[in-house]
């Protein structure tokens, strides 16, 4: 996604988008399968295993974005970009 972003591809961002979503679905499978067999082939219980495991993985992301400091970040880049700029002018 990054390389897709700098080469500013929309057909590579789209490429690598689907291939990402396959391979979530993947995961989200093969998630199912294990907490399937974990519960004695009770479906429900898995996709309740899932969707719980989901949530707290969403509450901690959640949090955590809580802590970004997006002022910070774009002065960050401003600086290095203008040094960049320099470096390529000389």
């Amino acid at each position: 996604m990054v390389w897709a972003g700098s080469e500013q591809s929309i057909p590579l961002l789209r490429a690598v988008i689907g291939l990402f979503g396959l391979s979530l679905e993947v995961c989200m499978n093969a998630c199912l399968t294990l907490l399937k067999a974990w519960n004695g082939g009770d479906l429900f219980a898995a996709y309740r295993g899932v969707f719980a495991l989901q949530m707290v993985c969403f509450l901690g992301a959640a949090l955590m974005m809580r802590r970004l400091d997006v002022v910070g970040f774009r002065n960050t880049v401003k600086t290095r970009s203008s040094a960049v700029m320099e470096m390529s002018v000389d």
